[in-house]
């Protein structure tokens, strides 16, 4: 008497084999643990989290060079008031001078009045990318930060109509007198173009150290995501071999229940 016929053994640990096979070959691949919500849910939702942080903190840095770029170029017009007003002042001094006649202080003059033209065509030209430097308008808000209200403010000066209630138009050097009042005149200048250099510059600085601030953020987000999204191409590799050594046994055992069935059902027929 024949006895039963034990039924093939159940093809689902074959099955896991293969997925893992896979999967541990498209971590090796990619290089990232997480290719799909299936592989950590969780975890790639905080992966997500961190990558939107770390691009808003990519794009704040090109925003505080935006505005670095602006306060240094607002820096660099100023230098050239405040060269002109040196040198209107030097001339002032010279021609107050008692040797000079005013044939002298007419040839003299004629220099200052080329250096105020250039300071109110400076006074009147400098922009940022359309954005008036040196005549009032808006102040200059720049978003420094990934997330909202981290803004650092460039603020807005009207040096033009300041230079020009200053005295600026009526800069002369043609008489000792104008020129005593234009050293005074250049003076008041000097100390307003001063002050705002000093505004410019401490908002470069913060526009640095900004850059600097993110930079380390973005390193150290950067290396949280890692830790959570790359693959360790040392363990996958060792899963995949031993997942493949279970495939393959798995398939040599399927293989030998088929040929065992095969022979059962041959007996049976004779």
């Amino acid at each position: 008497m024949v006895g039963p016929i034990h039924s093939a053994p159940s093809t689902q640990p074959l099955q896991q084999a293969r997925v893992s096979v896979d999967q541990s070959l498209n971590r090796i691949s990619s290089g990232q643990r997480l290719n799909g919500a299936a592989d950590d849910a969780a975890g790639l939702a905080i992966s997500e989290t961190f990558s939107a942080q770390t691009r808003g903190q990519y794009q704040a840095i090109r925003n505080a060079g935006d505005g670095m770029s602006q306060a240094q170029t607002a820096s660099s017009d100023l230098s050239s008031l405040v060269e002109g007003t040196q040198r209107i002042r030097e001339l002032a001094v010279q021609s107050a001078n008692g040797i000079y006649n005013d044939a002298d202080r007419e040839l003299i003059n004629k220099e200052v009045d080329s250096i105020k033209a250039q300071m109110n065509s400076v006074l009147e030209q400098s922009n940022f990318n359309g954005k008036p430097l040196f005549r009032g308008g808006s102040d200059s808000v720049y978003q420094i930060g990934p997330d909202s209200g981290d803004t650092l403010v460039i603020a807005a000066n009207n040096l033009q109509d300041e230079a020009a209630q200053l005295g600026l138009a009526d800069v002369s050097v043609n008489s000792a007198d104008q020129a005593q009042n234009t050293i005074a005149l250049a003076d008041d200048l000097l100390d307003r173009f001063s002050a705002t250099a000093a505004d410019l510059g401490a908002v470069q600085n913060r526009f640095s150290a900004r850059i600097d601030t993110l930079s380390q953020q973005i390193e150290a987000s950067t290396a949280s995501g890692s830790r959570i999204t790359d693959a360790d191409v040392a363990k996958e590799s060792t899963n995949m071999v031993q997942n493949q050594i279970q495939e393959r046994v798995g398939i040599a055992l399927q293989a030998q229940a088929n040929q065992s069935a095969g022979n059962i059902l041959q007996l049976l027929g004779r």
